[in-house]
């Protein structure tokens, strides 16, 4: 009888914890129990912090206040397998954004925010909920925007917070297979085995000779035991791809696909793979979403994004972790050069 009573105080405890969290953001409970069709978004922001952060949040939200009521969630990229066991509705973004548009609403949120997160509600944004919610005849309806969110997470991330209190506003699940993409992915004629690729530019991983050289040598390596298949996507990534000389052995397809397709095409991929490497990000953690792999790297001394850096990679390995993913492996690229030399000089 004992379990019966935490369990249910457990989810009293959550469910307090996530309406104080409604309430702090100024939202109106009355109102909402109110609405007829509750809006998540429009997330705007970057691939990690949506992964690892936002779908986990709204899903415990949908769960906890609201599991009977109409919910629909706004994302851009063709993720609407990432929301697939929240909603079944899903709203496109780049349906109703061009990609400069996009670009230019992020740099407006930049310019309110001081960095690439949601904080706020900007007016370009309320003006984009007015236009998809009248194109789509959505009416009585209620908005839950990131900023909700970031009010928890920012202190997490600047290490005033204990991981067990932000845990508690999170649900975290694996991505259902999306057969939409299955279909498209199925055309490209994959190679039956191969590793996912996706080194881009980053502060953690500057464009600078030494890199574009280590990732030159590690591609040739590679390619003299596996295919890889390339998801850079210049055209739509949110930081500058690094280019590498293509030989039989790599598959790059991203660079042709549509905006608004983009990530669900990714997802695919890294879905087939056997696992994924790259550049140390938040899109090194979408494997573990689909129960792959994944090895990224870094150049830049960790120690100057204390603490921020260590607290969103304690996350990720907690999630690897839960998923039974054993290896997320981020390695720099001295570390690396030391191995192999070191492989090499004993054999």
């Amino acid at each position: 009888m004992l379990p019966i009573f935490i369990n249910l105080y457990k989810s009293i405890k959550v469910k307090h914890r996530i309406s104080r969290v409604i309430n702090r953001d100024r939202l109106n409970n009355e109102t909402l129990a109110k609405s007829k069709l509750v809006i998540f978004g429009p997330w705007l922001g970057e691939v990690g912090s949506e992964l690892q952060y936002w779908i986990p949040f709204i899903r415990r939200i949908r769960q906890e206040l609201f599991p009977d009521k109409r919910v629909i969630a706004i994302s851009r990229g063709g993720v609407e397998s990432w929301y697939k066991d929240i909603t079944e509705e899903y709203i496109e973004l780049f349906h109703y954004l061009s990609i400069n548009e996009y670009i230019r609403l992020r740099e407006v949120i930049v310019q309110n925010a001081g960095l690439e997160k949601q904080l706020i509600m900007v007016s370009q944004e309320k003006s984009l909920i007015n236009k998809i919610t009248e194109e789509n005849r959505l009416d009585d309806y209620y908005i839950i925007h990131p900023s909700t969110m970031w009010k928890e997470v920012l202190p997490w991330a600047e290490g005033k917070a204990f991981i067990n209190n932000i845990l508690s506003m999170f649900s975290f699940k694996k991505f259902e297979i999306s057969e939409k993409y299955k279909n498209i992915v199925d055309k490209f004629n994959l190679p039956r085995k191969y590793l996912a690729v996706k080194f881009y530019e980053s502060r953690l991983f500057p464009r600078t000779q030494k890199n574009i050289l280590f990732i030159k040598n590690l591609i040739n390596l590679l390619t003299k035991k596996v295919y890889l298949v390339n998801l850079n996507n210049s055209k739509i990534d949110n930081h500058s791809s690094f280019s590498f000389d293509f030989n039989n052995q790599i598959v790059s397809i991203t660079d042709q696909l549509k905006s608004e397709i983009n990530l669900g095409v990714q997802t695919e991929i890294i879905r087939r793979s056997s696992g994924f490497l790259g550049t140390n990000g938040g899109f090194s953690v979408l494997p573990a979403f689909v129960g792959k792999p994944s090895l990224n790297f870094y150049s830049t001394t960790l120690s100057k994004f204390m603490p921020t850096y260590f607290q969103h990679e304690i996350m990720a390995k907690k999630i690897f972790d839960d998923f039974g993913i054993d290896s997320y492996t981020v390695m720099s690229t001295d570390s690396w050069r030391y191995c192999f030399n070191l492989i090499n000089e004993s054999i």
